[in-house]
């Protein structure tokens, strides 16, 4: 997953909207991962 990636690029003042637009996903789902970053699967 990418996620992390957009991790790195905000501590680079990447806005999270931009990182998401470009990769091809909602910030809602990046957001969704931020609160729980492990699956129960994992």
């Amino acid at each position: 997953m990418m996620f992390p990636l957009v991790l790195d690029l905000a501590d680079d003042r990447i806005p999270v909207t931009v990182t998401c637009r470009v990769l091809g996903f909602s910030r809602q789902a990046f957001y969704k991962w931020r609160s729980n970053p492990v699956s129960q699967r994992d």
